[in-house]
């Protein structure tokens, strides 16, 4: 997020200001300084309306406004095409990181439910003393427990996610 910073300084802006400007905690605002975290699309927008405007009024102090104020209201293919390519590569980024992610998660949950079924097998079978029942029933809990983690509710919810990103990035083409 190169330029944030200088942008915030010619506006004469606390970071405090620009984010309460920009619509998002001060915490966000700085980590995307840092280059730690990525800023959502409709941020970006306002941050390029910022600049194209600092750009317009080369050295004099402006006053915020908001996208809907300003003169000659923009569409997005107008914006430089760093913050569309930023936004497109972001978008990407986000889809191959929870693809890989989804996939995982399956290949965990057919591994669990494999687990699932030969620990629930033994358990069936009669564990000879009380202390392999007690251990059985315990591992039996616990792929319980991360089954729920990869549920597929939870894939459900990941590819969902994946299919707004590609709607997304099919909007900023």
């Amino acid at each position: 997020m190169n330029g944030i910073k200088e942008i915030r300084q010619m506006l004469g802006l606390s970071q405090s200001q620009l984010a309460e400007h920009l619509a998002i905690p001060r915490s966000t605002l700085s980590m995307a300084v840092l280059n730690q975290r990525m800023l959502p699309a409709a941020v970006l927008l306002k941050i390029a309306d910022l600049q194209l405007k600092m750009n317009n009024n080369r050295g004099k102090r402006m006053e915020l406004l908001t996208r809907e104020e300003m003169p000659g209201k923009r569409m997005p293919d107008d914006l430089p095409f760093e913050s569309m390519r930023a936004n497109e590569q972001l978008c990407n980024y986000k889809m191959h990181v929870l693809k890989v992610k989804l996939k995982n998660m399956s290949n965990q949950y057919d591994q669990l439910r494999q687990s699932r079924a030969a620990i629930e097998n033994v358990l069936n079978e009669k564990p000879e003393t009380a202390a392999d029942h007690i251990f059985w029933k315990w591992q039996h809990e616990k792929v319980l427990a991360k089954l729920k983690n990869c549920s597929l509710y939870k894939q459900d919810q990941l590819s969902l996610q994946i299919k707004m990103l590609e709607t997304e990035a099919l909007y900023n083409q």
